[in-house]
């Protein structure tokens, strides 16, 4: 059975299906969001007469294929987040949660957990961004990220992998030099503050804020920003508060080394809202290596993601590896190559091909969508978790005749950059984070297995092996989110994550 569209109400019962990879895949073929209205009006215009039109927050526009008419999209501008969830998250830019005090009918347990500060000291074999509310006005503070790395330990947060690092550590599999246009500002020894310690006891770079203290023991002083950004911040996370050690699944596995701008990260909480009005249901943190600014994307389906999702239900998982993104082309190809019953030829890394190659688009998007199967010792999965990310600012555009071209999305549509949407900057900002429901296959077996990169079992304490938990459930389709319409098996948010000073290699 082929499924071509995404699951939107959750059934309770769920029959047996036969399952691949059309679920996953059709989930990348989630559009861009678009916000509830609470009012909307029909303005029609004669030739020659203009129309301004003013939003307090983010105005959004989408053209009719015809040209003849324009959606414009004011949506609801979502509060801060309360500080006392992290005393120190002044640093990065504010992310929107449900006050506790709020609940909704369609779902009785809707209040965020509040966070505890407290720190340890190492990361864990599975570390794991809600996001934070559309600005470009720089962070006001930031904290130190050292070798020590702080984290949160959330009230809700569900037990992960907790491997003590061995002593000794040293640079090798994270801290190779960064491309120094990616340091904006920032002098090099800055950037080499933001490290933490991974499972194999080695130093890996690490999540920071773009506007960082030059000096770190005067966080008060004077500020420098790097030309890149990681997106939310992990130690907000109630599935996981762990730095995650950027590089440590494929510095494991031997894979090609993921250049470190392209890690982001995103977070949701329980309770939190989006723009269309789906409540979180649990907690969930992604760290997905998803760049827009070269074009190693465009022949590489396999890139390193980490998962951790936690329900109030008792279902989780914190599992992490090199997530199959499987083929690339245009939204075009995507939408005739997934409807084929062949699923050799599937799209998951849906990008953005130049103008004349067959496929003529209404704006700069692209949507990645992965899997990552976890196998049992006896071969059969015990999970299948799946990982979407999209961009609708992207930086570099597809020459689908040769793919080792590159090209700015800037030169590509140079004719159209005073036509909404292609007159914003193009930097790999402006992000749709998607968690969603994973399938379980673990009803009897263990919590915890052993893996390579790719899901495979591996024992204990084997070269390469990755730790993964996942609870001992069976289950497909489980609610991630509620709205006024029922359950949904998916939360989403869409994020501007675009500050000052970002470069073309974010």
């Amino acid at each position: 059975m082929r499924v071509s569209k995404p699951f939107i109400v959750f059934v309770a019962v769920v029959t047996t299906l036969a399952l691949s990879w059309a679920i996953p895949n059709a989930l990348a073929n989630a559009e861009a969001s678009r916000p509830q209205q609470s009012s909307s009006q029909t303005i029609r215009m004669q030739p020659n007469s203009a129309l301004t039109v003013v939003c307090e927050s983010k105005l959004q526009i989408k053209t009719a294929t015809d040209g003849k008419s324009v959606l414009l999209v004011c949506p609801i501008v979502k509060p801060s987040r309360t500080p006392t969830r992290t005393p120190s998250r002044t640093a990065s830019p504010t992310r929107t949660a449900v006050p506790a005090t709020v609940t909704r009918t369609a779902s009785p347990t809707r209040t965020v957990v509040a966070a505890t500060a407290t720190r340890t000291s190492t990361s864990t074999s599975a570390p794991a961004t809600m996001a934070p509310t559309k600005t470009n006005v720089p962070p006001t503070a930031t904290p130190t990220l050292t070798s020590v790395p702080p984290t949160v330990t959330p009230t809700e947060h569900h037990h992960h992998p907790t491997e003590t690092p061995t002593p000794g550590g040293g640079s090798g599999g994270g801290l190779s030099p960064v491309a120094a246009d990616i340091l904006g500002t920032c002098p090099a020894e800055v950037h080499d503050r933001y490290v933490t310690t991974g499972p194999d006891g080695r130093t890996y770079r690490t999540w920071h804020p773009q506007e960082v203290p030059i000096d770190a023991n005067n966080p008060g002083g004077a500020k420098c920003r790097f030309a890149h950004e990681h997106g939310d911040d992990p130690t907000t996370s109630l599935a996981n508060p762990v730095l995650p050690p950027f590089g440590y699944i494929g510095y494991t596995a031997g894979h090609p080394e993921e250049a470190h701008q392209g890690f982001k990260i995103a977070v949701a909480n329980r309770g939190e809202v989006n723009d269309e009005g789906r409540v979180m249901l649990g907690s969930a943190r992604v760290v997905f290596h998803m760049g827009t600014g070269g074009v190693l994307r465009y022949t590489m389906p396999h890139h390193s993601a980490i998962v951790d999702i936690v329900m109030p239900t008792g279902q989780y998982i914190h599992v992490q590896g090199l997530f199959d993104t499987h083929g690339v082309g245009s939204i075009c190809e995507r939408d005739r190559n997934n409807n084929d019953n062949n699923f050799s030829n599937d799209i998951g890394r849906t990008v953005m091909t130049l103008p004349g190659t067959g496929c003529e688009v209404t704006s700069p998007y692209e949507i990645w969508s992965g899997d990552l199967l976890i196998r049992k010792p006896n071969g059969q999965e015990a999970l299948r978790a799946f990982v979407t990310m999209a961009v609708f600012d992207t930086i570099t555009t597809m020459d689908p005749a040769d793919k080792t071209r590159l090209i700015y999305t800037t030169d590509a549509f140079a004719s159209r950059l005073n036509e909404a949407p292609f007159m914003g900057g193009f930097h790999g900002c402006d992000r749709e984070n998607y968690h969603t429901a994973p399938y379980w296959y673990n009803a009897n077996g263990p919590t915890m297995y052993f893996t390579d990169a790719f899901g495979n079992p591996l024992a204990e304490g084997a070269p390469g092996a990755l730790r993964q938990e996942v609870s001992a459930h069976s289950q497909i389709g489980i609610g991630m989110a509620s709205r006024a319409d029922g359950i949904l098996n998916q939360f989403k948010e869409r994020t501007d994550y675009c500050g000052a000073g970002l470069g073309l290699k974010n």
